[in-house]
């Protein structure tokens, strides 16, 4: 095969823009197919094997361009914002209302004649740049062609591997005898498993804050569903939410836990959030209350607020302030009961709850976000 190309130099043989590429893979395919049916002749006739090898660098050349422009068209893709509820328009829109229309990702792929599948197949591999230079790298060592779809089969195995390495890093995590009586147990999980290492009818109450964007909204059917198992019965779920997507939220809530009332988490000051999408400057969220059968306790009132710009990020960005959760830990829960938080983030319903003499137990996806609240937990305690 005579000296070998560095993998990412043939990143100056590729076109520039999306349109272009998108056009470079469909003739370089079309190239491809007719070497592969020319090394099947020259096989079938007997040719000289110098032939053969001439074709089949020919054949590695073109798929390796071919797999390299689909990777960048992925990374292109990936850089193009999604159509979002709400108005379209771009940036300058929050200047001006004439302001024109921003191309989407959609509008993009519908213009180059792609499919969504492909599209998403595009940015795996651009989000995977390692595996694609792996896999063009053991083609050649093999003498063999690359394809897309090895690509994925590698991807996909990777992803396998990661999720096999972080079910054992969550067996091996543990923080249980860190505090005072047992009152506090921190782990890794994911909720979409189910939480099974939190007992049935064990928890007094889920307080919680999830994510709010629109791709998690699928995890509060999950909460939902971990809510009903883990809590006792008259237990209490209060979950924090946005309110971009508040009728699908309440949708997924309803599959197994009793809606009982919506209260106004008020956040006064001047750091209030503004949704662009929906140009809307929010100074309040809901928060939902559900219960696991009825409800028969005292009268509550359905305001809740936090301290004036108390908007605490220190320890996560999706961070609430002390203020504010102490008001709805103080609300919906007695000294000595068991609050469970499943979206433990930077922990501030543990700090909350252990300060005013309840019991915790809190869990996230992500083991930075479980070391953080640890430390602070623990900071809190040495005070």
């Amino acid at each position: 095969m005579g000296e070998q190309r560095a993998i990412t130099s043939t990143h100056a043989e590729l076109p520039a823009t999306i349109e272009d590429l998108s056009k470079f893979v469909l003739i370089g395919r079309d190239k491809l197919q007719a070497v592969r049916a020319e090394i099947a002749a020259i096989k079938k006739v007997g040719l000289a094997s110098e032939v053969l090898e001439q074709k089949r660098a020919e054949a590695q050349e073109i798929a390796e361009l071919v797999t390299l422009s689909e990777m960048r068209m992925g990374e292109m893709l990936s850089e193009i914002p999604k159509a979002s509820g709400g108005d379209r328009r771009s940036e300058s829109f929050k200047k001006g209302i004439d302001a024109p229309f921003e191309t989407t990702k959609a509008d993009t792929i519908a213009d180059i004649g792609i499919s969504r599948d492909a599209a998403k197949r595009y940015q795996q591999m651009a989000a995977h740049p390692d595996i694609v230079e792996q896999a063009i790298a053991e083609a050649r060592e093999n003498d063999d062609i690359v394809s897309r779809a090895s690509v994925l089969r590698k991807i996909k195995e990777s992803k396998k591997q990661e999720q096999r390495k972080e079910r054992e890093e969550r067996k091996r995590f543990t923080v249980a005898e860190a505090f005072p009586s047992d009152s506090c147990r921190l782990f890794v999980s994911d909720i979409r498993d189910g939480l099974p290492e939190i007992a049935d009818e064990s928890v007094d109450a889920v307080i919680t804050d999830p994510p709010y964007p629109k791709e998690y909204i699928g995890l509060y059917r999950d909460l939902s569903r971990v809510s009903e198992r883990v809590l006792k019965p008259g237990g209490v779920l209060i979950v924090m939410v946005g309110q971009s997507y508040l009728p699908d939220v309440i949708r997924m809530l309803d599959e197994c836990m009793t809606y009982h009332w919506c209260l106004s988490y008020l956040t006064p000051g001047g750091q209030a959030p503004h949704l662009f999408q929906r140009n809307v400057n929010t100074f309040w969220k809901p928060v939902l209350w559900y219960m696991k059968g009825g409800y028969d306790g005292d009268c509550i009132g359905d305001v809740l607020k936090s301290d004036v710009n108390d908007n605490d990020k220190r320890f996560h960005a999706w961070g609430q302030s002390e203020s504010g959760m102490s008001s709805i830990v103080e609300r919906f829960t007695d000294p000595g009961d068991l609050i469970l938080d499943p979206f433990l983030g930077g922990g501030t319903t543990g700090t909350v709850a252990l300060a005013t003499g309840r019991k915790f137990i809190g869990c996230d996806i992500d083991s930075a976000s479980v070391n953080t609240a640890e430390q602070r937990i623990r900071d809190a305690y040495e005070r």
